[in-house]
């Protein structure tokens, strides 16, 4: 029989402030929605004479959106387990990190009591001093729980130097949930202040990322505050912060994990830590490191979507000079883009933006953390940097530390494999595609795959129909690392986007090529690495070669090959549809094909 732990004692020990696990049985759960794509869980968890309402924290609840394994009558462990106080109201939480199931189908009585019922006399067979769970305010107002807080204090010395550490709560449990709080952080970035203006006004702001062991939230503060607060907050100190408000975050202008965010008001009060109180159990920045080979197969998250931001560490192998970028709306940015690798042997380009792109001054062979990139595919993957993400110098990290030194005695005298550099292919022709992995087309049509926010990738088995011969190439910029389309002005190659004239030019495929199965046809993009393969010849050959390119295509049609394409979603006219690029092939293998067929008959 599974022994539940008891929650009266939870609560009374002076451990219950402790990171610890327990046994447990969920008597109800209910999804509340927290923002536009996301639900969050409040389980009502008891010991089989109490109950309390608890929450999930990220992972736990990330792990129950996947399984969806937990429901009413669950025996649980839960670990990662924190009791949650609010002096003020009275009431008790708890915040679970991680879970695993004992039981299903546990009887549950029908008697249970409401833990908060009991709180006073929680409170006066608790080891725990009495201004650990009273507000300061209440004590302040109240001569009598004055008396019983020196009472208390003779009998159980603090253990903590000063009553308002009590009142200090871990970034990882703030939540809507509570209302007076106060967090001890690292501010471990700070934006420039933003001034705008518009129809409805104007205004500014500025926002702060707040660090401590557990995690890290997004803090704003808008106009009066912002000039209050744009000056004390300064990158790399400690702040005690309180009475602020919490609200749910908005992933599209956070790079962070967290389900909420902090709005920093007029009455808020931030206070500065100095000296031992600084360092005391703050971190100083975390980073969640990515290796660059583990990028091959990583898929880009959109920039229109939320999400996808990662930390890379890298050394320094190239830095080009900034240049400018015009939108499609007319607005130019600067831009610059410097190239790292790692001890993978793998390198990519980074792209910084603005300011930081002028600005930028670091070295070649200097070990960087690139903190809060987020990947791109485009004419192979990059990195780009975000407006929450900066580059951190001579990180003090052991990982970067065996960087340099293998930089220095082997990394700078070797090439590296330049993601940024390979074309759209996101399977290399080289590699064999799994048989079993292959869709038919009218599948791909029929279901609109691609036609969501983020890019489907589809493996399928066909053969090269029409290939067009007219626009199959461009010229392209001679600059290494653009390859923009140029314009011939007479005496050379003009390009847009470097603003350099080039002598000669490059030619680069852009090829349209219809593929076709046993079900249906459709038209995909091809570009220049994947085109060579195909071709085995380069748009170079090709282009002033109308014969040869007849043959070269003529003898592509009905060539049989696993292929992989993208199918993403694009916008013509008004119109949204699935555009298709091919990204990969493989030639057929025969006898895979043959144990694949098997495998398939044995199954009938």
């Amino acid at each position: 029989m599974v022994v539940l732990t008891s929650l009266f004692e939870f609560f009374t020990k002076e451990s219950a402030y402790e990171t610890k696990e327990g046994v447990f049985l969920i008597s109800n759960i209910k999804a509340r929605k927290q923002n536009e794509t996301k639900k969050n869980f409040v389980l009502t968890i008891t010991d089989g004479t109490y109950y309390v309402k608890a929450f999930l924290k990220d992972e736990a609840a990330d792990n129950f959106r996947s399984k969806n394994d937990l429901k009413k009558g669950c025996c649980i462990k839960a670990t990662e387990v924190n009791a949650v106080i609010i002096a003020e109201r009275k009431k008790f939480s708890m915040a679970i990190g991680q879970y695993e199931i004992i039981e299903y189908e546990t009887e549950i009585n029908s008697d249970l009591i409401l833990l908060e019922d009991k709180y006073d006399e929680l409170r006066k067979q608790s080891d725990i001093p009495v201004y650990d769970m009273v507000d300061e305010k209440e004590n302040a107002a109240s001569n009598e729980s004055a008396n019983q807080y020196e009472q208390k204090a003779e009998k159980a010395p603090m253990k903590r130097k000063t009553p308002i550490d009590r009142s200090l709560i871990a970034i990882e449990l703030l939540s809507t949930y509570q209302n007076n709080w106060a967090i001890k952080a690292r501010v471990s970035f700070k934006s420039d202040v933003k001034v705008w203006s518009n129809q409805r006004g104007s205004g500014s702001l500025f926002n702060v990322h707040f660090l401590d062991e557990t995690g890290e939230i997004r803090a704003t503060a808008f106009n009066d505050a912002c000039t209050k607060f744009s000056e004390m907050l300064q990158e790399g100190k400690v702040y005690r912060v309180s009475k602020a408000r919490l609200k749910q975050a908005n992933q599209k202008f956070s790079s962070l994990k967290h389900s909420y965010e902090i709005q920093l008001d007029m009455d808020t009060v931030i206070e500065e830590c100095t000296g031992e109180d600084q360092e005391e159990g703050v971190p100083q920045v975390k980073y969640d490191l990515v290796k660059l080979e583990a990028l091959k197969d990583q898929e880009a998250v959109p920039n229109n979507q939320p999400g996808g931001e990662i930390d890379v560490l890298g050394v320094i192998v190239k830095v080009d000079d900034p240049f400018q970028i015009t939108s499609k709306a007319g607005k130019t940015y600067d831009r610059r883009n410097i190239t790292i690798a790692d001890d993978t042997k793998v390198a990519i380009e980074v792209g910084l933006w603005n300011k930081p792109a002028l600005d930028f001054s670091l070295p070649v062979g200097t070990v960087v953390v690139c903190k809060g990139v987020k990947l791109n595919e485009f004419r192979g993957k990059n990195l780009s940097m975000t407006p929450g993400g900066r580059i951190v110098q001579s990180p003090d990290l052991k990982a970067a530390f065996k960087l340099k030194g293998w930089y220095n005695e082997e990394g700078k005298n070797i090439s590296f494999e330049n993601l940024s550099q390979a074309g759209e292919t996101s399977q290399s022709s080289n590699n064999s595609i799994e048989v079993s992995s292959r869709v038919p087309l009218n599948k791909v049509i029929n279901e609109e795959v691609g036609m969501n926010d983020s890019p489907e990738y589809v493996n399928f088995k066909g053969y090269v129909g029409r290939i067009k011969d007219q626009g199959f190439y461009y010229d392209a910029c001679a600059t290494p690392d653009c390859l923009k389309k140029v314009v011939d002005v007479g005496n050379g190659y003009q390009c847009e986007k470097c603003e350099k004239t080039h002598e000669n030019c490059l030619r680069r495929y852009t090829l349209n090529i219809q593929l076709i199965d046993s079900y249906d046809s459709i038209w995909v993009s091809c570009f220049n690495e994947v085109g060579e393969a195909l071709l085995g010849h380069t748009a170079e050959e090709l282009a002033d070669n109308p014969e040869l390119t007849k043959k070269i295509f003529d003898n592509k049609n009905m060539e049989p090959y696993n292929f992989r394409i993208k199918a993403a979603k694009n916008e013509y006219n008004g119109i949204e549809r699935a555009n298709y690029t091919l990204v990969g092939f493989s030639e057929i293998e025969y006898s895979k094909e043959v144990d694949h067929l098997s495998e398939l008959l044995s199954q009938i």
